[in-house]
């Protein structure tokens, strides 16, 4: 598998979490926070609720569709995920800080923005 399938696989993490919570934090950072697409502050907390009411079907659960996917050295064992994520309709570009941390890809930092035009 290439660094950039593994590292795209890593990321359903943050779409489609594990039924475990521990799973979930150790798959990202300690402090790990993301900037979503609606322009609100995350943190694992929120994130977690946000899981739960899923499924609980209290609120929908979007797709996974990324295309576009492209991954950059930042350093330190760091990259830079970025994609086009389609999600029925609704166009996001997306961005992932993961680093490589005992054995596996760890998140650092998410942002999800809107896209409204394409360039």
């Amino acid at each position: 598998m290439s660094e950039l399938a593994a590292v795209l696989e890593a990321e359903r993490l943050l779409h489609d979490p594990p039924g475990d919570r521990a799973e979930f934090e150790r798959g990202v950072a300690s402090g790990y926070w993301e900037i979503g697409a609606s322009g609100g502050r995350y943190d694992v907390d929120v994130i977690w609720g946000v899981v739960q009411r899923r499924r609980a079907g209290e609120l929908p659960t979007p797709g996974w569709s990324p295309s576009e996917a492209e991954l950059r050295d930042l350093g330190d064992g760091a990259r830079l995920l970025t994609y086009l994520l389609d999600q029925g309709g609704r166009l996001t570009r997306r961005a992932t800080v993961w680093r490589w941390e005992s054995g596996r890809w760890v998140a650092l930092y998410h942002q999800g923005t809107v896209v409204t035009g394409r360039f």
